[in-house]
């Protein structure tokens, strides 16, 4: 009689467990996305500054050609080139304008705020939450993965009730114990009865036979499932890894790249500036440098999302139990800029923006704006882990957290 009770009392531990497993990976999804949504407003924030720089870039040179091309010093081809790889870049700015917008929205719907340009600090994935082999990158993966510990419950589901299915041919045994309350003394047998109870039922062979058989293909049926699942989710941190490493060697091949073709952009530049250059040389210079500035971005910002998706595929984006002001080593530790990460240097006693035909440059902040934008990255991890608890925490939680969101 105690069997039904622990198997009614089993089953709502398996569906909170199922729950907290279901409510668990949707949680590293929510993460991992609005994390996502950050690193393509940085994206495409970093490429629309590169199209402004370069269009600025060849506008100053077309001036110039201008200047000449009036004095009978060049003919006016050079010019037109130039126009159009001005009105190229452009057209460029404002595409990638577009796309900002857009990863702009994706990044308000999650965070519920909009971010002034520039405000946002950097993020990366710290070295300790990457694993340290292709190896340990799959036993993490399959020991953290929500999909296989859903699967693990409905094989015991399924096991238990094949136990339960086979129990049903053997006899059942039950002890009785009956009291009648006889105060008046009218019946002349005892008034507490024991007995046990012995039933077989005979007539149900042929359908339990066929319960069993059902039982025992669920069973195995859900064990090749959980193989399935075994081998995608393998399949997700293997990809996971080798993108991860092969993203690493992009970012630093685009490095080199591009320190070359800065060097060849200034060389150019230079010739052009003592005569011995032609306009046509120094704006192919300065495109193949704005494609390598334009790859170089989008090497970077897949790497680290890559970098998140192989932290959430080995449970290190949101543990189980994540210790307090998990989220800020991902905004603590700030990575140098590559070397070919930014615009170009302005060359040596030039102001940037000043000097004719000078390579793009990052603009470098005044000390006060240096401060603020300190400030204002010490505080982003705070405001983005409230703003990520308010859609990760389950409702029963979010009461919790009211205080804190209005006292902030």
């Amino acid at each position: 009689m105690a069997e039904p009770s622990a198997r009614a009392s089993a089953r709502p531990n398996r569906r909170k467990a199922a729950q907290g497993s279901v409510l668990y990976g949707t949680r590293q999804n929510v993460l991992l996305e609005a994390l996502t949504a950050l690193l393509e407003l940085h994206r495409f924030e970093d490429k629309a500054r590169v199209a402004a720089e370069s269009a600025r870039i060849i506008g100053q040179l077309a001036r110039i050609e201008e200047r000449r091309a009036e004095l009978g010093a060049v003919g006016r081809n050079d010019l037109r080139q130039a126009a159009s790889r001005q009105a190229g870049a452009l057209a460029q700015q404002h595409a990638l304008e577009s796309q900002r917008m857009d990863a702009l929205a994706r990044f308000t719907r999650y965070f519920g705020f909009t971010p002034q340009a520039g405000w946002l600090p950097q993020l990366n994935v710290p070295e300790q939450w990457m694993p340290a082999s292709e190896d340990s990158a799959l036993q993490a993966s399959e020991a953290v993965s929500p999909e296989l510990q859903e699967m693990q419950q409905q094989i015991e589901k399924a096991r238990a009730e094949v136990d339960r299915s086979k129990s049903q041919r053997f006899p059942t045994l039950a002890a009785v114990v009956a009291h009648t309350r006889d105060p008046s003394g009218v019946l002349y047998a005892e008034g507490t009865r024991y007995g046990v109870e012995l039933s077989w039922n005979f007539g149900n062979g042929f359908e339990l036979r066929d319960r069993i058989l059902k039982a025992i293909n669920e069973l195995q049926a859900q064990e090749a499932q959980q193989e399935t699942v075994r081998r995608q989710v393998r399949e997700t941190a293997s990809a996971a890894w080798g993108r991860t490493q092969s993203g690493r060697q992009r970012e630093s091949q685009l490095a080199d790249a591009v320190r070359e073709a800065r060097a060849a952009f200034e060389g150019r530049r230079r010739l052009l500036e003592v005569g011995r250059g032609s306009l046509a040389q120094v704006l192919d210079a300065q495109l193949d440098m704005q494609r390598l500035l334009l790859d170089e971005a989008d090497a970077i910002y897949d790497q680290r999302i890559n970098e998140l998706r192989l932290a959430r595929t080995t449970g290190r984006l949101l543990p189980q139990d994540p210790p307090d002001q998990w989220l800020n080593a991902l905004f603590s530790t700030q990575k140098p800029i590559p070397a070919g990460g930014g615009t170009p240097d302005p060359s040596p006693g030039t102001v940037p923006g000043m000097a004719p035909g000078q390579a793009p440059s990052r603009t470098r902040p005044d000390p006060m704006d240096a401060a603020v934008a300190t400030l204002s990255a010490s505080a982003m991890p705070q405001r983005i882990q409230l703003r990520l608890e308010q859609q990760l925490r389950p409702v029963s939680d979010a009461f919790q957290t009211t205080a804190a969101r209005q006292q902030w």
